[in-house]
């Protein structure tokens, strides 16, 4: 028995004498993964390998921690649904640097996979999970900008729960293609480089071919196709939004709001962010897949055609913080403020406090004597701006007349009512008083309503009265 463990041991450390010469032979071989398609690296590649994970695990820990940590303490970034997207997003790249890079680097360093075959398994197994929440949530982000610029008036529908219920979805989708491996569906085995764990590409028979081909279609390829489609209807939507000049953005629950070009360049800002944290995306795992595909058809590939790309895969958690922090303002002052609160104190609510009043005063000049469009219904005002063309109708239409049960007044505004949620309207004599809600805070309007004589042409029912079309002075009190 002994000396079939030593001959074992003797065959094995033969076809891949960098991981075996460690291993101890009163271990029964029976137990480990196979491991006669490793191809070992030099000493200064292992090193180099290793030292490369040390780096990006360093910078996708801290900036991956850094998000979870705004999103904990910023009661803002909380608010919005598609925000926890975001914080799955985080706490899936973090998972991969706390599962993934330290037993990999570790190896790295020795020259061989320090960890046993169960830790490989569960190693691929969590990397794979978290690296498919990564993808499913990159989609889901997608889907929520489609709707949300594309079909505004189902935005109010995404919500916290219909949040939780993607993120439910995503998870599920995801394990159900990790999780067969575990149970004989395929396996998960060392890479060709020997210090990394991974799904078995190189199939042996008919079952792994159709799990490993499944997967490069139903893990990647339909992901990629639903992205193109999403980001090219809401491309085309924000060129001919901006075309027609007419730049709306969907309101909560439901509502219409018409707001000035500031608030479309938010738009734009958000989804080129979310554009290109799908492109690094894809950009980092693409070499991985085709390399992947590639060990299927010819069972054998080169040592550096399949080192290299895994490498690069690694690199994809790193991405996403970086953008958030170059694309995303907010993000920038949320995290300044959670990590150096005594510095923020002091220095942000000094120059950046000042230089952010003085911009929001030059706003405010510029749309002194702004027209505004304004339209009742049904006891709500949307209120947008209003340029040359005169106001806007429902189906775009810019000729300022009623549509249905809709009115519309124009008005002149001194102050910004850009995002604004609700104004209520209660119609009296001479003045009104409104209240304005706009992100939890309020302001009191006074309007002047001077009842402008009907028309020959106009035939709706009714007296002359606040509710028809009429000129309207806003003033803050």
């Amino acid at each position: 028995m002994e000396h079939r463990l030593v001959e074992k041991c003797s065959t094995a450390a033969m076809a891949s004498p960098v991981l075996t010469t460690h291993c101890s032979c009163g271990t029964t071989m029976g137990e480990f993964l196979d491991k006669a398609h490793i191809q070992p690296l030099t000493p200064q590649g292992y090193l180099a390998t290793a030292v490369y994970l040390t780096f990006i695990g360093c910078i996708a820990t801290l900036g991956n921690a850094s998000v979870i940590a705004v999103y904990i303490r910023q009661k803002k970034f909380r608010s919005k649904p598609h925000n926890i997207l975001i914080l799955n997003l985080a706490a899936s790249d973090l998972g991969i640097s706390i599962f993934g890079y330290p037993f990999c680097t570790a190896s790295g360093y020795a020259g061989y996979w320090l960890f046993g075959d169960a830790v490989c398994q569960l190693y691929g197994f969590m990397c794979y999970t978290l690296s498919m929440s990564s993808l499913n949530t990159l989609v889901v982000i997608a889907g929520f900008r489609y709707i949300s610029l594309c079909h505004p008036q189902y935005a109010y529908r995404l919500t916290h729960r219909v949040t939780a219920y993607s993120l439910i979805g995503l998870w599920f989708y995801g394990l159900l293609w990790t999780v067969p491996p575990l149970v004989g569906w395929s396996s998960y085995t060392y890479e060709i480089f020997g210090t990394s764990c991974s799904i078995k590409w190189m199939v042996e028979n008919t079952s792994e071919m159709l799990y490993v081909v499944g997967s490069c279609i139903f893990c990647y390829l339909l992901h990629l196709l639903l992205l193109a489609f999403f980001y090219y209807k809401i491309a085309k939507r924000m060129r001919k939004l901006n075309l027609r000049g007419q730049h709306t953005v969907p309101a909560a629950r439901g509502r219409r709001d018409f707001v000035t070009s500031s608030r479309m360049k938010s738009e734009s800002r958000a989804t080129l962010m979310c554009f290109l944290m799908v492109i690094l995306f894809v950009v980092a795992w693409t070499p991985y897949t085709v390399s992947s595909f590639w060990s299927i058809l010819v069972q054998k590939i080169p040592l550096a055609a399949a080192t290299y790309p895994t490498m690069f895969a690694k690199s994809s958690c790193v991405f996403n913080p970086i953008i958030y922090a170059i694309a995303h303002k907010k993000f920038r002052s949320f995290l300044f403020q959670t990590c150096c609160p005594w510095l923020y104190r002091r220095v942000g609510l000094g120059e950046d406090n000042a230089y952010m009043e003085q911009r929001r005063r030059d706003r405010l000049r510029k749309q002194k004597g702004q027209i505004f469009c304004v339209q009742y219904t049904n006891g709500n005002v949307y209120i947008g701006s209003h340029g040359s063309r005169g106001c806007w109708s429902e189906d775009g239409s810019n000729n300022g007349e009623n549509s249905g049960s809709c009115r519309y007044h124009r008005a002149r505004a001194s102050f910004s009512t850009l995002r604004v949620d609700n104004l209520t309207r209660q119609p009296q004599t001479g003045n009104t008083l409104s209240n304005l809600h706009s992100k939890g805070r309020k302001y009191i309007v006074q309007a002047q309503v001077e009842p402008v004589p009907r028309t020959d042409n106009d035939t709706s029912s009714g007296e002359d009265s606040v509710h028809d079309l009429s000129c309207i002075d806003f003033a803050v009190i």
